[in-house]
């Protein structure tokens, strides 16, 4: 599994929507995750499943990964609608922390890695099982061992993969 984070992007929409389209359509992630709770990506992925196809200033994005494996069935006769419900359906790979606790805990490799906006958040139930610690509220990017845990941000408005 390819998992993304994508850091907040409270300073500019169109700088997270720049980098949901580079996780989305060049590097065919399987799941995004953004780091914030103030719902920018949400917002984001709202105007591309409204709008027909996933049309951007530079061009079309086929979503070349998800598209192939969504399009099992029979790929020549695609029709426009069948297309743009895929479109939509690969959108599913966008996920946002949960509001009220701001954190998600994942499997990652049979290791446990908690997603979390601030990393002041995280207590001692956090600590104990994660081997990875994935924050958004930082000014740079983080890629940190400390014991058998890993601390680690993609910094506000940037990706990682």
């Amino acid at each position: 599994m390819r998992l993304g984070l994508l850091g907040p992007g409270r300073d500019s929409s169109e700088t997270l929507e720049r980098a949901a389209r580079f996780l989305l359509c060049d590097l065919g992630v399987d799941r995004a995750v953004y780091l914030d709770v103030d719902h920018a990506l949400d917002a984001v992925v709202r105007r591309w499943a409204e709008a027909p196809g996933l049309r951007r200033p530079r061009g079309r994005c086929h979503l070349a990964a998800s598209y192939r494996a969504l399009s099992a069935g029979n790929p020549g006769r695609d029709s426009g609608v069948h297309r743009g419900e895929r479109e939509r359906h690969a959108l599913k790979i966008f996920h946002s922390l949960p509001g009220d606790t701001a954190r998600s805990i994942e499997i990652l490799g049979g290791r446990v890695a908690v997603l979390i906006h601030d990393k002041d958040d995280l207590d001692e139930e956090d600590l104990l099982p994660a081997s990875f610690l994935v924050f958004g509220a930082s000014a740079e990017p983080v890629v940190k061992s400390v014991g058998d845990r890993w601390f680690l941000s993609p910094e506000r408005s940037n990706t990682s993969a």
